[in-house]
């Protein structure tokens, strides 16, 4: 559970109001641009819900800021955190999801952020961070981004876990691959 007793489990999970997928991502993807990469924090309430904002990240917390507190390894010295490039955005009625990088811990990080919105506010926030390894030890060609081939998958099997902070997820298997499609513009080599 994270500060405000909250996990990555929880939280609605039905999608609603899909003839909005299109303005919700728009919400999103306004906040990013502006709030995020050119860093006008002060417009964060346009696009956020400053009073029913819930976070599920591990070591996040509901705040009305707007923005992470100093707690947990974002009260470590030197840490770094910033988005520099969002890769994709993609919803389906209230849930908007960004695929991003940029630097966690002062590393080369991919950010997966999935937002609910309500009333063309985000109100809900869930994410995963994980750390780019350096190219020479990646398992392929493909990155985090680059050129990669996505997958349809179907869900066997899902495990409970808890991480060492104590953060509770859920693990899913993969049985099955249908299909796969390249990106149309992949980003070039680093």
């Amino acid at each position: 559970m994270n500060l405000s007793s909250r996990s990555q489990l929880d939280g609605p999970t039905e999608v609603a109001d899909r003839d909005k997928t299109e303005s919700n991502k728009n919400v999103v993807k306004g906040y990013f641009d502006t709030v995020i990469l050119q860093g006008q924090r002060d417009k964060v309430s346009q696009y956020r819900s400053m009073d029913n904002f819930h976070r599920h990240s591990c070591d996040g917390e509901d705040n009305k800021s707007g923005f992470q507190l100093k707690t947990g390894p974002y009260a470590k010295p030197g840490f770094g955190f910033k988005i520099e490039k969002v890769h994709k955005i993609l919803g389906q009625g209230n849930f908007v999801l960004v695929m991003s990088e940029g630097l966690f811990d002062a590393k080369p990080a991919a950010f997966y952020d999935l937002y609910r919105i309500e009333d063309n506010k985000m109100v809900e926030h869930w994410d995963v961070v994980e750390v780019i390894p350096p190219k020479e030890q990646w398992k392929n060609s493909n990155g985090k981004f680059e050129g990669a081939q996505m997958e349809r998958t179907s869900i066997r099997e899902a495990t409970d876990g808890e991480n060492e902070s104590g953060c509770k997820y859920r693990r899913r298997e993969r049985i099955s691959k249908s299909w796969s499609v390249k990106f149309r513009n992949p980003a070039p080599d680093r």
